[in-house]
């Protein structure tokens, strides 16, 4: 079988096939697509309304619950803040302490020292270099 130019084609203004778009159908589909457009920004304007709302509540729902935990750290660094200002006006260091919440237990550590990123040398280790030269380190 060959295809010939004279054969009928299936297509817009062919025979047996879909005619073609007049300019009545062109602008239903221009209107229908603007329709569509608008709708779905008007959906997501919406959408983005309730998901703010919503955050919103649950924002004051939090901040309406720690209320409570808010007044006593207020509290709390303000009697910090007085003891402070009392041993300043003594004469004395108020030491400085951290806040607990009610409850919390722990151990009081005096005169700990955190150290970083350092290594110290111990006589052991210098005697047990390879690069020991006699010479202090550098």
């Amino acid at each position: 079988m060959t295809i010939d130019d004279d054969s009928p084609r299936i297509g817009p203004g062919r025979p047996g096939g879909p005619a073609a778009p007049g300019p009545l159908t062109k602008l239903l589909g221009v209107v229908v697509g603007a329709v569509v457009v608008v709708a779905s920004l008007l959906f997501s304007v919406v959408f983005f309304a309730i998901v703010v709302a919503i955050g919103a509540i649950a924002g004051a729902y939090l901040w309406w619950r720690t209320r409570e935990l808010r007044r006593q750290v207020r509290a709390h660094m303000e009697a910090q803040m007085q003891a402070q200002r009392d041993a300043a006006a003594r004469g004395q260091q108020s030491r400085p302490g951290g806040w607990r919440p009610e409850g919390a237990r722990g151990q009081e550590h005096e005169d700990v020292v955190i150290e970083g990123d350092y290594i110290r040398e111990t006589p052991d280790d210098r005697t047990a270099s390879p690069r020991d030269d006699g010479n202090p380190p550098r």
